[in-house]
């Protein structure tokens, strides 16, 4: 998941952030950075982040919040390095204080739906699955986590919708089509999963 949060948006100024401290920080031609000094230190984080430094990323991360209570971004950041550190209980806390500042932030739903897997919460993973695709039905990812949840809660028949809503947005998706074969298969419709596995 590490790797795949390293492209995601929020985290994408990583590029072009500043590591001087906020009272030195000059823009190209010289004169002072307007940049508020949080933004400053939330990009400082993602680049850290970047970098896998969890314990820096989550200091800077909490230097920002301190600055500016209402960052979502530096919110949800810092409940995804914490919750990589496996500290759940105070990641979870951050994730959704930025779904209170943001109630849109279908990553924070992502996170917290990883995090439930990960303690073996089979239905609070669901449900902030779910939440994702409601907000973002182009949420890649989250399909094949959605169907795989799904099915170990013994939920075939909402495992089939999922993936075929998935394939309907990723026709070429191969995993889909892998999921939605083994599916038939299950099923004993082996045509159809004969048709599915084709499509890998």
């Amino acid at each position: 998941m590490f790797n795949w949060l390293k492209k995601n948006v929020s985290i994408a100024e990583t590029k072009a952030s500043p590591v001087k401290a906020p009272q030195s920080a000059h823009g190209a031609s010289g004169a002072p950075d307007q940049t508020p000094p949080g933004d400053i230190l939330r990009r400082r984080g993602n680049a850290f982040l970047a970098e896998g430094k969890l314990d820096e990323a989550s200091s800077s991360y909490r230097e920002a919040i301190a600055l500016n209570p209402h960052d979502a971004d530096a919110c949800l950041n810092l409940g995804f390095a914490l919750g990589e550190q496996q500290r759940y209980q105070e990641a979870e806390h951050a994730l959704r204080r930025s779904l209170d500042i943001n109630p849109s932030l279908a990553d924070a739903f992502y996170f917290l739906g990883v995090m439930a897997r990960k303690q073996g919460k089979t239905e609070a993973a669901i449900d902030n699955f779910v939440r994702v695709l409601d907000l973002k039905p182009d949420f890649e990812i989250v399909y094949n986590d959605l169907c795989q949840m799904l099915l170990e809660s013994g939920q075939i028949g909402r495992a089939k919708e999922i993936v075929l809503k998935g394939i309907a947005v990723y026709p070429e998706m191969m995993d889909l089509h892998a999921q939605l074969g083994s599916l038939y298969a299950y099923e004993n419709d082996l045509e159809r999963a004969s048709i599915a596995f084709r499509k890998r």
